[in-house]
């Protein structure tokens, strides 16, 4: 992930895919000043939102996504990993 001038996050994810890797990109919605973010995701299933709370080191995350038009309530956490958070 990353940051731009506005501190608004966007970035990428990678997750096993029965055997395959699939890529999506991850985008914030709105603007946020602590360590708790909504943003969309997209990839080849489709699109939704992912709720995270960041440690106050933003090195790792925990949250809830869902699809699009369904609240988040699936988990997604991530953290450093030498490239990306994934």
């Amino acid at each position: 992930m990353q940051v731009d001038g506005q501190g608004h996050i966007s970035g990428t994810y990678r997750f096993d895919d029965d055997g395959t890797t699939t890529i999506g990109t991850l985008s914030e919605v709105g603007t946020a000043s602590d360590t708790t973010r909504t943003l969309r995701w997209f990839d080849k299933y489709g699109t939704g939102s992912l709720i995270i709370r960041f440690t106050s080191d933003y090195q790792r995350f925990e949250g809830l996504w869902g699809s699009q038009g369904a609240a988040p309530s699936y988990t997604w956490d991530g953290g450093e990993c030498g490239t990306p958070i994934s």
